[in-house]
């Protein structure tokens, strides 16, 4: 992408193949979710590449421990609001 490389810094999204789409919001204070929702949703197609997907609905969805712990791992001193 650039000579100098992305660094340590970058998070690399990959695509995955699905109609479906999860999207987690977390309240975070140094690395600790104090608050998360999660959102599925669903499009027209099995890869998402806009502007060529339509939206077919939302719904929401509650998050596993499991992956909790996961996304904490990502946001170890981290406060602020991410999506993931």
């Amino acid at each position: 992408i650039v000579v100098e490389g992305l660094g340590d810094k970058w998070v690399l999204q990959e695509l995955v193949p699905g109609h479906f789409e999860y999207s987690t919001s977390l309240l975070v204070i140094d690395g600790e979710v104090l608050d998360s929702i999660c959102i599925r949703y669903e499009y027209d197609r099995n890869e998402y590449v806009w502007p060529n997907v339509e939206e077919l609905g939302t719904a929401h969805c509650s998050v596993s421990a499991e992956h909790l712990a996961a996304m904490r791992t990502l946001l170890c001193g981290y406060s602020g609001i991410c999506n993931l």
